[in-house]
């Protein structure tokens, strides 16, 4: 019984993140928070939708900006989790510094927590460069 319930949890789970994409895959565009434009393509914020044009009547790639878009809303909740995660790891880190009264072992688990902090922090700037990553390999430089 308890297999059966946490079955039906699961599957009730993924039901409700799998309804509403597949509800929105038949959108004809998409709405752009982000504002970028390069030499081949222009995004500009507001709805996409395919089959428009630019103001210079060029036609607007709509799938290729809504990929962008997508990717610099993934990556700026990234930067923000990962920053806010270091921030409480620095925090957490002082403290147990402040409290080791001069115990190796509680130091060197401090010291992790400082490191882990400054990983935390590397990540998150690479999740801020991953955009121009992904616009110099799809070729939209």
């Amino acid at each position: 019984m308890k297999k059966f319930f946490s079955t039906l949890v699961l599957l009730s789970l993924l039901g409700a993140v799998l309804v509403p994409m597949i509800a929105s895959a038949q959108a004809t565009g998409c709405s752009i928070k982000h504002d970028f434009t390069s030499n081949s393509i222009t995004c500009a914020i507001g709805p996409c939708t395919f089959g428009t044009t630019g103001s210079d009547d060029t036609p607007i790639n709509c799938s290729r900006c809504c990929f962008l878009d997508l990717v610099y809303t993934i990556t700026d909740w990234l930067f923000f989790i990962t920053l806010s995660l270091a921030v409480v790891f620095i925090l957490v880190g002082g403290f147990k510094f402040i409290t080791a009264s001069g115990s190796p072992e509680k130091a060197m688990e401090a010291r992790s927590y400082l490191i882990y902090a400054a990983i935390g922090v590397l990540v998150a700037l690479l999740a801020k460069a991953l955009p121009a990553i992904v616009r110099s390999i799809a070729g939209l430089t």
